[in-house]
């Protein structure tokens, strides 16, 4: 089991579970967020793959768990394990099994198991925003900003924590592709931007 935690965030300044997991040579991480999915729908998730398996069909063989529970699979098709619908600061570490766990979780653990673990009886706050601008200034700027906030008392404790994102379209013409568009107004009567 390889265990990833607070450390490896800080080495790698990752924002996400899955731009950390980038780190970790057994997994295939999607190179970068997935705007449009089957069937138009739109999602911005990163999937996550141990060894880059992934089923038949695009159906998930790598098995989430959040404390150690079962979490179900995302996407359009239920083919997408992303780790990073989890606020990155609510991370205490992440475990990966990358030996076949089917044994033990079933069919949808045949190439591994990757389990989130959350922090437990937090106690304080933190704030965290990140920004990044790319080359072509003025195109594409990234923000990220998340925020933990734990109570603990004498029978329990609550903690909470929130994250969003904002980034910044890069157009076409900016990177030297101008003939680029999703804009089909002409061809199909509708705009994709």
């Amino acid at each position: 089991i390889t265990a990833v935690g607070e450390e490896e965030f800080l080495e790698t300044g990752a924002v996400t579970i899955a731009s950390m997991l980038y780190s970790v040579p057994s997994i295939e991480v999607d190179p970068t967020l997935t705007s449009l999915r089957g069937g138009g729908t739109t999602g911005y998730g990163q999937n996550v793959a141990i060894h880059g398996f992934e089923g038949s069909g695009g159906d998930a063989i790598t098995l989430m768990l959040i404390n150690g529970r079962r979490w179900p699979i995302q996407g359009h098709g239920g083919d997408t394990v992303d780790p990073s619908i989890i606020p990155q600061l609510a991370v205490d570490r992440v475990d990966i099994l990358t030996a076949g766990a089917s044994a033990v979780y079933g069919a949808d653990a045949i190439v591994g198991v990757i389990n989130v673990v959350l922090k437990r009886n937090f106690e304080g706050a933190i704030s965290q925003v990140n920004y990044s601008q790319p080359v072509h200034i003025g195109q594409g700027m990234r923000i990220a900003a998340s925020h933990l906030h734990g109570i603990s008392w004498d029978t329990g404790n609550v903690t909470l924590t929130a994250e969003a994102y904002f980034q910044q379209r890069i157009r076409a013409s900016a990177i030297g592709r101008d003939k680029y568009t999703t804009n089909f107004m002409d061809l199909l009567g509708f705009d994709a931007t």
